[in-house]
């Protein structure tokens, strides 16, 4: 499991709009899986992707809050490991929680 936990001066709902456009750009087996919202100031997506180097599907779940005007993110990737016995994800979870971070720092989004 990877973690990141980002902080921007935008609106959540703005934010939520870059996601869905932007984030799917960034990779052909990219899948979005479902989103909805957890209370006025809370939304949660997930998407999925593909890789071939664990012949795996990676989720990252990504939680959405607005406090005092700011977004707050909190990105995890899992699920990477193959098999019942084996849990390795050989970075594929860390791979995808970067590239989602590296998109977010791109709209002036900061680690916390």
């Amino acid at each position: 499991m990877a973690v990141v936990h980002l902080v921007g001066d935008y609106p959540i709902h703005q934010t939520i709009q870059w996601i869905k456009q932007e984030l799917p750009k960034t990779a052909l087996s990219l899948e979005f899986v479902d989103e909805g919202s957890i209370d006025s100031d809370s939304y949660l997506m997930v998407y999925e992707k593909y890789f071939m180097r664990v012949k795996n599907r990676v989720s990252l779940s990504i939680m959405l809050k607005e406090v005092n005007q700011k977004t707050e993110i909190i990105a995890i990737g899992s699920g990477a490991g193959q098999g019942a016995l084996f849990s390795f994800d050989w970075g594929s979870e860390l791979d995808f929680v970067i590239d989602f971070t590296r998109l977010m720092e791109s709209f002036g989004y900061m680690k916390y």
